[in-house]
């Protein structure tokens, strides 16, 4: 029996799973490999030259375009009529803005709706983006059509074959700053509060505030809890 997700745990628990699969992939070329086997639609877009790099075959399909047509659209891609032009700019313009702060943990969900051409109907999609790790201004998403949620959630678990972190745990996580992240990385690497306040260059009363708040954040109560955090997010 399927697991029951409400919208919230569904859509955060797709945010989850691009982490993940950006962690274990750690290259286009991967992703580019298991993207057909996986449900709904994988896609790269890339921020700074403004096109398409990838689109895995359900994305292919409903666009009713091949890979090498959506890549030679360019800039023209994010324009078409299969995306609500309002939308897909302010899509845009806070990932433009997200590869500008460099944040590789930062995860962002969001509603969209999708046609194949200006004659069909839209449908409604979620997805999940972020900043491909290692790259500069590439980003991968991963979109779940809404009345396909479910089942295509549990389909993304046994495809990847990964134990899903827990929505709350996943929740809490995305609530730190990047700062905060960066300092519990330093913090489970062993680093002291005086080390971290040298290295990063910031007062140690700074430093110390930013571990009540990332204790306050995660809910931890020890360094054994904040390592168990760091290492299941890879950071």
């Amino acid at each position: 029996m399927l697991k029951k997700y409400s919208a919230n745990e569904a859509n955060i628990l797709l945010s989850s799973q691009l982490y993940q699969l950006d962690n274990f992939a750690n290259d286009i070329s991967i992703i580019e490999t298991i993207g057909d086997l996986l449900p709904g639609v994988i896609l790269i877009n890339d921020m700074v030259k403004m096109e398409n790099s990838y689109i895995n075959n359900s994305g292919c399909s409903f666009l009713e375009k091949s890979r090498n047509e959506i890549n030679e659209m360019g800039a023209d891609y994010f324009s078409s009529d299969s995306f609500c032009k309002d939308e897909m700019a302010s899509i845009s313009r806070y990932f433009i803005g997200l590869a500008q702060r460099a944040d590789e943990t930062e995860v962002k969900g969001f509603y969209q709706k999708v046609r194949t051409n200006k004659s069909s109907d839209w449908k409604q999609y979620y997805l999940s983006g972020k900043l491909l790790k290692g790259t500069a201004g590439c980003f991968i998403y991963m979109g779940l059509e809404i009345n396909k949620q479910r089942h295509s959630l549990h389909h993304l678990n046994m495809q990847l074959n990964i134990t899903p972190i827990a929505p709350v745990t996943f929740q809490k996580f995305s609530s730190l700053s990047k700062r905060e992240k960066e300092i519990l990385r330093l913090i489970a690497n062993g680093y002291a509060s005086k080390d971290i306040s040298d290295y990063l260059c910031i007062a140690l009363f700074t430093v110390e505030t930013h571990r009540k708040n990332i204790n306050k954040k995660l809910g931890t109560k020890s360094l054994g809890d904040l390592i168990r955090i760091s290492d299941l997010f890879n950071l």
